[in-house]
């Protein structure tokens, strides 16, 4: 079997180019490990910042208007690149869990 070197330091024209532990392709944050942390981390804070907002509004929408709000801005994010997270740790998923507890809270 034949082995590749490792790549330490990649160089493009004499320039190094600096690795890094994550890269973000298509909004899903991959990490060096595939763990999804990093993703689900800035997806929960994402989340939060903009829930704050809908609290401060959230008393002159109704039920159904809210819940519609909630439902095109924030829960599509919840459920974008959901496949990538199949077997995710329970870590991620109490995250995502609570996320989407407090905006269940938000709405009723």
């Amino acid at each position: 079997m034949r082995s590749f070197p490792v790549i330490t330091e990649p160089r493009i024209a004499g320039s190094i180019i600096p690795l890094s532990d994550s890269i973000k392709v298509l909004g899903v944050i991959l990490d060096t490990n595939l763990t999804l942390k990093q993703h689900t981390l800035a997806l929960c804070r994402n989340i939060h910042n903009d829930s704050r907002a809908l609290r401060h509004i959230r008393p002159v929408l109704s039920i159904p208007m809210a819940s519609s709000v909630v439902t095109a801005i924030q829960q599509s994010r919840l459920d974008y690149a959901n496949s990538l997270l199949y077997g995710t740790s329970t870590t991620n998923i109490h995250k995502l869990q609570c996320t989407q507890n407090t905006l269940s809270r938000i709405v009723l």
